[in-house]
């Protein structure tokens, strides 16, 4: 009888140490709250998307560029393919990603409205190439990559 007691009493020691060290942050932890994720790095560049064409006309030389930084942040600017930006209707913010899902915090931007929200968008897939996501306005939107990321 006082040998299970001594085996509950040491179980319950053990527990207990495992649980305090599971609450101290390691030192990568501790180095990694800035740090991304597989998937997080994978999203980091500069990409380009090509309005969906006009149906009647079969032309659009409108697109979108989002530049999403390694250090969390990301802007959107909307251009013409023939390079000229308009730079009034340009958003900024924070982003990061949770269980696949591409969140863009917008901390600037003209449109008042919107200002402080977040859009989400989840990450369908990527490449080094291409970045595809779902629940978009459009459906499935394919970004192309027009930059990689300064390491």
């Amino acid at each position: 009888m006082r040998s299970h007691f001594l085996i509950i009493v040491a179980a319950l020691t053990v527990v207990n140490t495992c649980r305090c060290q599971e609450r101290q942050p390691t030192n990568s932890a501790a180095q990694g709250a800035n740090s991304l994720s597989l998937l997080e790095s994978q999203v980091v560049g500069i990409w380009r998307w090509a309005l969906p064409k006009d149906e009647p006309s079969g032309m659009t030389n409108l697109f979108i560029t989002l530049h999403i930084s390694a250090d969390r942040s990301w802007s959107l600017t909307p251009g013409h393919h023939d390079n000229i930006h308009d730079e009034s209707d340009t958003q900024s913010g924070h982003w990061f990603v949770h269980d696949r899902a591409l969140v863009l915090r917008i901390d600037e931007t003209k449109m008042r409205l919107i200002q402080k929200m977040a859009a989400v968008y989840d990450v369908k897939s990527v490449t080094k190439t291409t970045l595809t996501v779902t629940n978009s306005p459009f459906g499935d939107v394919t970004w192309t990559r027009v930059a990689q990321p300064k390491d």
